[in-house]
């Protein structure tokens, strides 16, 4: 009848929509049984939906995945995949998935998955859509690896800079001996110039003394009378200077 030749049309061109697609789409039902994929799910996932009754998404040749952050540790089970979870009835919201090839780059999906519910409000199966976010994830793999580059400048930057510091802190010590060194040896220079002067002249000084003490017992073989008022003078100032006993040490 013409409203199913309608019907029909609107088909053709509702999977020539989903066909043309950047994003990839799988329809299930509840066993698992893909009853539609079109041709960006199947290069993302790197399986071949064929077959004349439609296969089990599962055992079409998909390699495997790895939810979460990529690690070996989550390992994405057929169980744990999103499609197979929309089966089950939950929804799942922008979830990260890596689809591991055994030919060319692993890919980075973001999926959504939903159940299919009947008129009746019945679960019939589940509908997963999924695009290609490994440029992003690239991305932000080359931004992280730029942020832990500068983290380590940063930490040798500020490593070299407290090593200039305590370099000046060293020269200037270094200077403030080495100046404080300069004054000491002024200061010993000063104060050895009169320290040699007077003992480079004792010598001549003892031997001047010596002279003195001479010419002084000379001057009293000559000297007046013992009893005139010059001779009790002299008396007196011998007496006052003890000279006795300066003739006694140094004679």
């Amino acid at each position: 009848s013409e409203q199913l030749e309608n019907a029909y049309d609107t088909l053709q061109s509702l999977e020539l929509i989903l066909e043309s697609m950047g994003d990839g789409l799988i329809v299930a039902d509840l066993q698992g049984n893909v009853s539609f994929a079109n041709a960006a799910a199947a290069r993302l996932l790197n399986v071949a939906f064929d077959g004349e009754d439609g296969c089990r998404w599962d055992r079409c040749g998909f390699v495997g995945g790895t939810a979460g952050g990529g690690d070996d540790d989550d390992a994405c089970s057929s169980d744990h995949f999103p499609l197979m979870r929309a089966i089950r009835g939950e929804a799942v919201e922008r979830e990260e998935l890596l689809v591991k090839r055994e030919h060319g780059e692993d890919r980075w999906l973001s999926v959504n998955a939903k159940p299919l519910i009947g008129r009746e409000g019945v679960l019939d199966g589940g509908v997963m859509v999924f695009r290609d976010i490994s440029d992003r994830k690239q991305a932000e793999d080359r931004l992280r690896q730029s942020h832990d580059t500068y983290r380590e400048q940063a930490y040798r930057l500020e490593a070299t800079l407290q090593t200039l510091k305590d370099t000046q802190a060293q020269l200037i010590q270094t200077e403030k001996m080495s100046s404080l060194g300069l004054l000491v040896a002024g200061i010993a220079h000063e104060v050895n110039n009169p320290i040699h002067f007077i003992a480079g002249n004792i010598a001549h000084l003892g031997e001047y003394f010596h002279d003195l003490l001479e010419l002084i017992e000379v001057y009293q073989q000559h000297a007046p009378e013992k009893h005139s008022e010059k001779a009790a003078a002299i008396a007196h100032k011998r007496n006052e200077i003890d000279f006795e006993f300066i003739c006694d040490r140094f004679y």
